[in-house]
């Protein structure tokens, strides 16, 4: 696997030199299916059912009583799940949330105390409203709460359990009743840490936003800031957040900026906002399915290949974690664009404006990327020069200050499609829909989470429309090996996980937390409205003489 340079901080002609003016660019199959180790087995031990669509979400869980906190978009709602006899699991209660606000988008859980964000209706036609934190025992008893920014859309606890990070995604509001987007309200994106040192019944926030960045200067630094009329503060979008294991660092994903923010907790401020870059398709090891249209006649077709093309990593998820070469991030390379009834980014390649472009007209076609999800706003030029994809259908390693140290290439999707082939880039799992995903962001990696099994780090990588998992070994930042590709769907029949589509959020639990020392993940699919609980053995002991690290991984209800 090649390690590509991270391409961030520098003016956007500096990635001119990847050739996409080259004359009749043919895409040249790239061959990167990685083989599996299987160190790790990763069995399902149960499901428990939700309710249909958008009945699971997000999950959390807690070791102590074996119960697991789901997030129930259906009844806006906490589902809480006796998971005690995972092949059994049992509905306890749920615990509805319009006391509290709208909707839930994420929870965590950590030493007894389950918190949630709840965003708040707006207050007039477009007019946003803070939402809230609000903190339950295992049971489901309030214990309190926070006001914090615009649309909290996840949270996540520190090590010791005394911090919460918030991440305040803030999405611009249009007016309903007004397409003009001069109408549209943009709240500012907001980063929130609760302390709850004091206990849960006592909690103190505070709420950063991005005031002090200027819009110019991130340009410059390739931060994508483009929503019109927005400042930097309001136009960075919060999505997801990860703590350091001394509790002293977050950092912070900024989604549909193609961005990461960096924050100091021990005083309260937001250091810096980092580019993420672009990855260059044209490079062996990094092709990628850019048509649903290409087999000749306007059907699907698998063509993985290299293309002039630049990929906006934009990842949801991001964990830390560490090694002895240090502390590391990984990320779930998504991809989000932004799309309103006032506002629209995105364009097929070839609805794009190519007036003066020497772009070759060759690559605006079916069979090659004229049907690719692209970008109207930053950092497409005019007239075009460089193309520009969402999402780069990867899970990457970054440095903690945001340098690119390992990127899995095209290896998800080469690997399902050498072994699945019928769900190459299908829609949430369906065969039926073969190929119809090429054209947006593939199997769409979305959630993430790393975890110790045995002293080495694991990463657990959700993929929200081929569904299932994979399981990377991470344990050695550079060089990452692929254990397992875990979906139980494949496999057909009545067995636990065999229902799950759209993987959203997943959960860790160490074997130093478990009865059994056995490690744990859960995983919520917002589509099937199921979760279902895996072990994970063939790992040595884990040394528990060292903090456990669990941790919990969401994604926003609301999006673009």
């Amino acid at each position: 696997m090649i390690i590509h340079s991270k391409i961030a901080r520098t003016a956007v002609a500096s990635v001119a030199a990847i050739g996409l003016l080259s004359v009749g660019f043919a895409g040249n199959a790239s061959a990167a299916v990685p083989t599996p180790s299987n160190a790790l087995t990763v069995t399902a031990l149960g499901t428990y059912a939700g309710g249909g669509e958008s009945a699971a979400e997000i999950v959390g869980f807690d070791p102590t009583t074996k119960r697991a906190f789901i997030t129930n978009g259906v009844t806006s709602s906490l589902d809480i799940v006796d998971f005690s006899t995972p092949s059994a699991p049992t509905l306890i209660t749920s615990v509805g949330i319009s006391a509290y606000g709208s909707d839930i988008t994420s929870v965590a859980v950590k030493n007894g105390v389950v918190a949630v964000t709840v965003p708040v209706d707006p207050t007039g036609v477009n007019t946003p409203s803070n939402g809230v934190v609000v903190l339950f025992d295992t049971a489901g008893n309030f214990l309190g709460q926070v006001t914090v920014g615009v649309l909290p859309d996840s949270l996540t606890f520190s090590r010791d359990g005394k911090t919460i990070v918030v991440a305040g995604e803030a999405e611009p509001l249009c007016d309903p009743n007004d397409d003009d987007v001069s109408a549209a309200q943009d709240p500012l994106g907001t980063v929130s840490i609760i302390s709850i040192a004091n206990g849960p019944a006592s909690p103190t926030v505070t709420t950063l936003d991005f005031s002090s960045f200027s819009a110019s200067t991130l340009l410059s630094e390739n931060v994508r800031i483009f929503f019109p009329n927005s400042t930097a503060a309001q136009d960075l979008e919060p999505e997801y957040a990860t703590i350091s294991a001394d509790g002293t660092r977050a950092w912070v994903t900024l989604q549909e900026n193609n961005a990461m923010a960096i924050v100091d907790l021990q005083n309260n401020q937001i250091l810096d906002v980092v580019s993420f870059g672009y990855k260059d398709h044209s490079l062996p090891g990094n092709g990628l399915d850019v048509s649903d249209k290409d087999d000749g006649s306007n059907g699907p077709a698998i063509n993985i290949a290299n293309w002039p093309l630049l990929g906006m990593y934009m990842p949801d998820a991001i964990s830390a974690f560490t090694t002895e070469s240090g502390e590391f991030l990984a990320t779930a390379n998504e991809g989000d664009g932004r799309d309103y009834d006032c506002f629209s980014e995105e364009s097929r390649i070839s609805g794009l404006d190519f007036t003066g472009s020497a772009v070759d007209a060759s690559l605006r076609t079916n069979l090659t990327m004229g049907r690719l999800t692209s970008t109207k706003a930053f950092p497409t030029a005019s007239p075009i020069t460089n193309m520009y994809s969402f999402g780069a259908r990867s899970f990457s390693i970054w440095s903690t200050s945001g340098s690119l140290v390992w990127d899995s290439g095209d290896q998800l999707e080469q690997y399902i499609t050498a072994n699945y082939p019928t769900l190459h880039n299908a829609q949430n799992g369906d065969t039926a829909k073969f190929d119809t995903r090429s054209d947006n962001k593939g199997p769409e990696p979305e959630g993430l989470v790393v975890g110790k099994v045995g002293g080495r780090s694991i990463a657990f990588i959700g993929l929200e429309r081929a569904g299932g998992f994979m399981v990377y070994d991470v344990t050695t930042p550079t060089a990452p090996v692929f254990n397992s590709y875990v979906n139980p769907l494949l496999a057909g029949g009545q067995g636990p996980g065999t229902t799950d589509t759209g993987p959203e959020g997943l959960v860790f639990v160490s074997g130093c937390d478990t009865s059994d020392g056995v490690p744990l993940v859960l995983v919520a699919n917002e589509i099937s409205g199921t979760t279902t609980m895996y072990q994970v053995t063939g790992g040595a002991a884990d040394d528990c003489s060292e903090p456990s690290v669990t941790g919990v991984v969401a994604t926003p209800a609301f999006t673009g």
